[in-house]
């Protein structure tokens, strides 16, 4: 039987938050084999307070109370070999395969408080790298010569050593050209990690969905 612990939502964590992302592709003119690089964080912050007077009789009021933090931060970091299958002046479509690595640390701390009394109930960190072999499919579309639309689909599922696990990831983006150089890009992500990594004495068990629309500037090289 499954046994919620902590419910992330309940002690105040907001449901929108930001994310950072940086992305490097490189293709070559002569040849169908490129790379792709990723790397991406996301932080979540949350806490929530519970005050109440415990009333003995009507001259003894003590004050209490509860509180409970938490600090959760996700580095991805995604290195792919990619292979095109097709590849002219419009569309190239292709396939890769690589590593990802994902380094979760998560913070949490609660206390009580009864009157002048004071006490920590929890105080723990965990923080875990997960070396993770993942595969994907692309598409590069240039619809004309100022627009681009690019979209690409990972995903890894797999149980090794002390790690089991899945994930997809999903990103749709429109590139307006204005230069040779630069552009702007606008779209959508889904992320969904299911993670276990498995301890001596314990599991950690890790339920991350991410998603919403991304903007980007490029640089071309």
């Amino acid at each position: 039987e499954q046994v919620t612990l902590l419910d992330l939502d309940r002690i105040g964590v907001e449901e929108r938050d930001t994310s950072a992302w940086l992305s490097v592709n490189w293709r070559s003119r002569h040849s169908r084999w490129g790379a792709w690089f990723g790397a991406w964080r996301y932080d979540a912050l949350g806490f929530r307070v519970w005050e109440r007077d415990l009333v003995i009789d009507e001259e003894i009021i003590i004050p209490a109370g509860a509180g409970v933090a938490t600090d959760m931060r996700t580095d991805w970091y995604i290195l792919e070999a990619t292979y095109s299958l097709v590849q002219n002046e419009t569309i190239d479509a292709g396939f890769g395969f690589g590593i990802h690595l994902v380094d979760l640390d998560t913070r949490l701390a609660g206390k009580v408080v009864v009157g002048e009394f004071e006490e920590a109930f929890i105080n723990e960190r965990y923080d875990f790298l997960a070396p993770l072999p993942n595969m994907l499919g692309y598409l590069h579309w240039r619809m004309s010569e100022k627009w681009t639309f690019t979209s690409r689909v990972g995903w890894f599922g797999l149980s090794y050593d002390k790690y089991k696990g899945k994930m997809t990831n999903l990103h749709a983006l429109a590139r307006y050209s204005f230069s040779d150089r630069w552009a702007i890009e606008g779209g959508y992500q889904f992320v969904k990690l299911d993670l276990d990594i498995k301890e001596d004495n314990y599991t950690s068990i890790y339920d991350v969905d991410f998603e919403g629309p991304m903007a980007l500037l490029r640089f071309t090289f």
